[in-house]
């Protein structure tokens, strides 16, 4: 690998982390915001809703990497180019395919990274997040109900056996 492989490297770096910590925020602020309700008043220790956001964070990875490896090799490309050190390299002869191999590089490794993260890690994550969530259920059976929420089956349950008391009589 020479100088300017490392160079481009480091400038993909730098975007990269940034980007994946901009997109994780905004699907766990989304993630917090929708299940809000079902945390705050239900009696939950901290320790227990921190153990189900880290569990919730192996999705969020697996959408925010992919997103981030776009956002950070426009970036990272964009800021070699508005530098014009694109217009320099290729006028020294360094041809425009030449220049995509660390995003190449970078990009087959993230994507075998995230090819083991998706085989070996979030299955066991979801399946934690699930048994977590049917545990706390079974021990404060109010964590499911929700407020101003009408239970479907119920309704239709009990206007069965109303119109059918209603019909016998």
């Amino acid at each position: 690998m020479n100088i300017l492989d490392c160079y481009i490297t480091k400038s993909l770096i730098g975007p990269f982390i940034f980007a994946l910590s901009v997109v994780i925020f905004v699907f766990l602020f989304q993630f917090l915001i929708k299940s809000l309700d079902q945390f705050v008043g239900k009696g939950l220790s901290i320790w227990l809703i921190i153990q189900l956001i880290s569990l919730n964070l192996a999705w969020m990875l697996t959408l925010a990497v992919p997103m981030a490896m776009l956002v950070s090799s426009l970036m990272a490309y964009g800021s070699l180019a508005s530098g014009n050190e694109i217009t320099i390299m290729k006028a020294s002869g360094i041809s425009l395919p030449r220049l995509m191999i660390p995003l190449i590089v970078f990009s087959f490794v993230m994507f075998y990274l995230m090819i083991r993260f998706n085989n070996d890690i979030l299955p066991e994550a979801n399946h934690r997040a699930r048994i977590l969530l049917f545990d706390i259920s079974k021990t404060k059976p109010t964590f499911i109900l929700r407020r101003r929420e009408n239970f479907p089956m119920i309704l239709t349950v009990c206007r069965y056996f109303k119109r059918k008391l209603f019909q016998q009589q």
